[in-house]
């Protein structure tokens, strides 16, 4: 069954590889094809994402939990859950109300993901082709597990637009909307004024990276004088968390964000990179955010939470690199980047 495994991510691999680098082909030449292509890349992720139990040995250690959360929840007690993660009981209740089928209502999970992480990528990034495929390889199968927080994370890809925009009250009332899926979501608000802040680029990464050293270092403070206990109780849901142990989490995020960072930061002492336009100064600060929050959730699996919502940023900045390369490098370079998340993938 392993083997079956790997060769169903491997066959599935490919097609998301040739069909996002054909839709990144054909948008700008043939808008009608490429969005039946994009329909198509998107219903083929939410489709797998839909039958993951009948295709992989690893659907997710929380799959049985969504299961059991879906029939427990009805129209008749839907308001003594509205608050806890009401958005998510609300999207059961209509699903069940309408189709009364757990897979119709994982379909709808999948493609609310998928959907978003879809155009944040088609939106933002310069290489989109290479972009689906690293979404795929280092997240998409991540979605299967914390499905619940992976939706809530998607709302807030889509809110990106509302901070490069500038539309703050979009922004408050589009985490507000994620929160109602994964509570930890409504932090997110507070990222607004750092990201807009009137200061240059680097001083709102050091700020960023103080904080976070500040944080690394207070993290078992946080945990139990905060997070689940005190001003922030609504949070004790997570004393699971602290039962996982300390530094279970690898360094392998914080390491991938570290690196992209320091060739971003390179690019822009060489020219390559302007660091300062804004929409390359909201990835950086995103990615320095990352970098922050995986560090720390080496100590602390609650704040490996967090770190969902920025992580995706890689999606980014990882295509980013080429352009410190010679046009005639950039497909050397973008072949072994294909080949690294097809170990990924694969391993």
């Amino acid at each position: 069954m392993v083997g079956d495994n790997v060769v169903i991510k491997l066959i599935l691999f490919i097609i998301v590889l040739f069909t996002g680098l054909l839709y990144e082909y054909t948008k700008s030449k043939n808008k009608k094809l490429s969005k039946i292509i994009f329909i198509m890349l998107l219903l083929l992720l939410t489709a797998f994402f839909t039958v993951r139990e009948f295709v992989f040995d690893d659907f997710g250690t929380d799959y049985t939990a969504y299961k059991q959360w879906f029939d427990i929840i009805s129209f008749d007690n839907l308001i003594l859950h509205l608050s806890n993660d009401g958005g998510f009981n609300f999207l059961i209740v209509l699903s069940k109300t309408i189709f009364n089928n757990f897979y119709v209502f994982l379909f709808i999970c999948g493609f609310i993901i998928n959907y978003s992480v879809l155009k944040y990528i088609d939106s933002n990034s310069n290489k989109i082709g290479l972009s689906i495929v690293i979404y795929f390889s280092f997240f998409y199968f991540n979605t299967f597990n914390i499905m619940r927080q992976w939706i809530a994370c998607s709302i807030f890809l889509l809110a990106y637009s509302c901070i490069r925009d500038k539309k703050i009250i979009k922004y408050i009332i589009m985490c507000i909307i994620a929160s109602l899926f994964h509570s930890s979501a409504i932090f997110l608000v507070l990222l607004y004024p750092i990201i807009n802040m009137k200061k240059n680029t680097v001083k709102r990464i050091i700020l960023v990276l103080i904080i976070g050293i500040v944080l690394f270092l207070n993290v078992d403070f946080i945990e139990n004088n905060l997070l689940y206990s005190g001003s922030l109780s609504f949070l004790d849901s997570y004393t699971k968390y602290m039962n996982y142990g300390k530094g279970l989490n690898n360094y392998v995020y914080f390491s991938i964000c570290m690196i992209n960072m320091f060739i971003l930061l390179f690019m822009s002492i060489k020219s390559k990179y302007n660091l300062n336009s804004n929409n390359n100064s909201i990835k950086i600060i995103y990615l320095s955010l990352a970098m922050v929050f995986s560090l720390i959730s080496t100590k602390s699996f609650a704040f490996a939470r967090f770190s969902t919502y920025f992580l995706p940023v890689i999606i980014l900045t990882i295509p980013e690199i080429l352009c410190f390369f010679e046009k005639k490098d950039r497909l050397i370079i973008s072949f072994i980047i294909i080949l690294l998340m097809l170990y990924i993938v694969i391993v």
